[in-house]
């Protein structure tokens, strides 16, 4: 079962630390995440309210806020995507929980199953933060999608046949492990 468990500090820093423990389908999926946002970011023009959504304007004037975008627009974008540089760097020193991985599936010689491991993630603050803007960014991705406004919380059920029920899933499954971790953080203050 996905946990976040409270390490010892850590040793170099002192820091307090957690490992964050995912099931294999969910470390996959959140494997997957980076990609989908990359996307988004190489090609704002593509989804323009997502992309309003991730950057809400910052002055009431139209004008103003032309000149704004202009002069820190790249900049803004390349910031998101330096976040998911260090994203997938963190994702990809995450390791198989329990030992070594394998491929997915039942071996039919032995008829045990040989699923996957799941994955452990140790997290400092600092990568505990990192991992909250980025997960914050997908739940607003997709809420736009789905054209949810204001608190995602409160969204309404989608009939499980909906073609954006799996959407809406996913939504919820990340604002769950954003608890988790905001929980963490709060025990520490």
């Amino acid at each position: 079962m996905t946990h976040l468990e409270r390490l010892g500090p850590a040793p170099d820093s002192g820091r307090p630390r957690w490992k964050l423990v995912l099931l294999p389908l969910e470390g996959a999926i959140l494997k997957g995440l980076p990609a989908q946002l990359e996307a988004l970011l190489a090609d704002p023009g593509s989804n323009r309210r997502v992309i309003d959504r991730l950057f809400p304007p910052s002055y009431a004037d139209p004008t103003e806020e032309r000149e704004h975008r202009r002069l820190l627009g790249d900049g803004l974008l390349g910031e998101r995507r330096d976040m998911l540089v260090e994203v997938r760097s963190l994702l990809a020193g995450t390791t198989p929980a329990g030992g070594a991985g394998g491929a997915a599936g039942v071996d039919a010689a032995a008829g045990a199953s040989t699923a996957a491991p799941g994955l452990d993630l140790i997290l400092e603050a600092g990568s505990l933060d990192l991992l909250l803007r980025f997960l914050n960014d997908v739940r607003l991705v997709l809420a736009t999608d789905l054209g949810i406004e204001g608190n995602l919380s409160q969204a309404a059920a989608l009939d499980p046949g909906d073609p954006d029920a799996p959407k809406q899933a996913l939504l919820e499954y990340l604002g769950g492990l954003e608890a988790i971790l905001v929980d963490a953080i709060s025990r520490e203050l």
